[in-house]
């Protein structure tokens, strides 16, 4: 039976979406199904031109090297994000809420795709961007202040019974966003 509780330990079983007890939460996912998009859509071939000429002619090489720190940090931290999201999917128990939650963990993938696919298309070195938050201090050290925000995310069991374990519980996964 559908309770409209957010936060609880019963998450399994159908997810029964009607009737609505969050109609915002749906509304919410259908806002974001119509942001649809996949970073295929967007063609490469100019921006492939540039890469492939020489710094005199189009980027310089301190234009290419933020682009790639750009994609280094965002290769992390977009990866970050996902996996939150689906550590703290396991606590949603309102069928609406875990809809938009899942609609969430997909434009998270999306940004995850986009790394790969301009990575793909520029032919760049892999290891550069995919091991920025390990090599470059500046990434370093926002992915650090990342980790040990969310860090513990998987470790500790979320209080979800009762309303001192609704604040408690609506306050960790406000502080792990």
């Amino acid at each position: 039976m559908k309770t409209g509780e957010l936060l609880g330990k019963e998450t399994e079983g159908v997810n029964q979406i009607l009737p609505h007890k969050h109609k915002w939460a749906w509304e919410m996912y259908e806002q974001g199904v119509k942001n649809n998009w996949v970073p295929t859509d967007v063609p490469m071939t100019k921006d492939v031109q540039n890469w492939k000429s020489p710094p005199e002619h189009s980027l310089s090489e301190d234009e290419r090297l933020v682009i790639k720190r750009c994609l280094g940090f965002f290769a992390g931290s977009e990866s970050l994000v996902a996996n939150n999201l689906m550590t703290l999917s396991k606590y949603i128990t309102d069928p609406e809420c875990r809809q938009y939650m899942a609609r969430q963990m997909y434009e998270e993938c999306l940004h995850n795709h986009t790394v790969v696919y301009i990575c793909d298309s520029l032919d760049l070195d892999i290891s550069e961007v995919y091991e920025a938050y390990q090599t470059v201090p500046s990434i370093k050290a926002k992915d650090d202040f990342l980790m040990e925000v969310t860090g513990g995310l998987n470790e500790s069991e979320l209080n979800s019974e009762g309303q001192e374990g609704l604040v408690q519980g609506c306050i960790y996964l406000l502080g792990c966003l």
